[in-house]
């Protein structure tokens, strides 16, 4: 993650496309509403992603900034105490997180609280393995931090993708096709980052493990798929497996990302099946 954003100006669609490249395209197919629902929690949790992998903050300032952004979400006015938080360390923080209250305020009446909730329990289990430093030693670890830092978003996306048509996702399948996206951007930092290989793989574990590990996870979003009706979630399952695993590959073979380019084709195509 980078820790600077371009200057956007006040439209939140125009960062999510300079921060979420995945996710920025296939939230344009979405339904107005659920459009604006999407966006907010992809950018509230981009915000508290960016603190934890801040490279000039030390670790027990982002666990504390973490934390606070956590309590301050559970507040009644969550956006008013979410800006007097982060002003603390608003010249070193990204535009994404300097501006935390505005996608908040962005989200749909009916949809805020369930993406201050998520975004306050993440923020807390990242703040946790802020202090940790990272360290994964085994597979229940590995599945402990892609659970704490994307797997339960899994949970927030059906909540905002089903509540369009009724449709319904298994939980436990959204939670794990959610981990596996989690560990194709761990796999992607192993190529990209090798000194960060070392805390994000467990012992003994090498890219090809990992590999195996997704694969795994990624079987729980072709699940996920298979009963749902055409609709949003449906593309936005879709969509996300298209990229999944081309960019897992494109990581074995040394290449930390798919060109943008290939990217969307592959996501069009994905979504108009």
């Amino acid at each position: 993650m980078t820790t600077t954003s371009p200057s956007t100006g006040h439209d939140p669609m125009s960062m999510l496309r300079a921060t979420a490249r995945t996710f920025a395209v296939l939230i344009t197919w979405l339904p107005d509403g659920i459009r604006q629902a999407t966006a907010a929690a992809n950018l509230c949790l981009r915000a508290i992603d960016e603190i934890e992998d801040h490279p000039a903050l030390e670790a027990e300032a982002k666990a504390r900034l973490l934390t606070d952004i956590a309590c301050a979400l559970h507040t009644g006015t969550p956006g008013g105490a979410a800006t007097a938080v982060i002003a603390e360390h608003a010249v070193s923080l990204p535009e994404v997180t300097v501006r935390l209250p505005e996608w908040i305020g962005f989200a749909p009446p009916r949809a805020r609280p369930r993406i201050c909730e998520e975004t306050a329990a993440m923020a807390m289990r990242m703040a946790e393995w802020v202090r940790r430093d990272w360290q994964v030693r085994t597979e229940a670890d590995l599945d402990s931090y892609t659970y704490a830092v994307f797997g339960s978003v899994g949970l927030l996306m059906c909540d905002l993708w089903c509540d369009h048509d009724g449709s319904r996702v298994d939980p436990n399948l959204a939670i794990d096709f959610f981990r596996g996206l989690q560990a194709v951007h761990i796999l992607q930092v192993c190529v990209s980052d090798p000194d960060r290989r070392t805390k994000l793989l467990p012992d003994e574990w090498d890219e090809r493990d990992l590999a195996r590990y997704i694969e795994t996870r990624l079987a729980s979003g072709d699940r996920c798929v298979a009963p749902l009706p055409p609709g949003p979630a449906r593309s936005s399952y879709l969509a996300l497996l298209a990229v999944a695993r081309p960019t897992t590959l494109a990581a074995l073979a040394g290449r930390s990302k798919l060109g943008r380019a290939e990217a969307v084709r592959l996501m069009n195509e994905a979504a108009a099946r």
